[in-house]
C-alpha cells in the first residue's frame, strides 16, 4: 500500500466565491495547485471539492483499508478455529469403547 499524506488544512473558499470563480478553482485542482477545497456556507463547512485524481486516490486508499480490515477479521476467525477449548473437546469426546461398537 502506498503511503499518502492527507492534507489536514485544505484551502477554504466561500460558496459565493466558488460560484463566481468556479473555473479558476477547478483549474487549480486539476493542475495540482490545490489538493482540495473546503467550501463554506454561512461560514460553516458545507462540502469538499477535489480533482477526480484526488478522489480516485482516496477511494483506492479506502478500499485498501477495507481490504486490510477484512484480512484481519479473517485471520482472527482462523485463529479462533485453531484455538482448542479443552473443556468442550472433552465434553464432546466419545468414550473409547463406543468408538469400536
Amino acid at each position: 500500500m502506498s503511503k499518502t499524506r492527507l492534507e489536514h488544512t485544505p484551502e477554504t473558499v466561500s460558496l459565493s466565491d466558488l460560484a463566481k470563480k468556479a473555473s479558476s478553482y477547478i483549474a487549480r485542482l486539476v493542475e495540482g495547485t490545490s489538493r482540495q477545497l473546503l467550501v463554506l456556507r454561512h461560514n460553516k463547512p458545507a462540502a469538499v471539492v477535489m480533482s477526480i485524481e484526488r478522489y480516485e486516490e482516496l477511494s483506492r486508499l479506502i478500499e485498501e483499508l477495507e481490504d486490510a480490515q477484512d484480512v484481519k477479521a479473517a485471520e482472527q476467525r482462523v485463529g479462533d478455529l485453531n484455538t482448542l477449548d479443552f473443556d468442550r473437546a472433552f465434553d464432546n469426546a466419545r468414550p473409547a469403547d463406543e468408538a469400536f461398537r
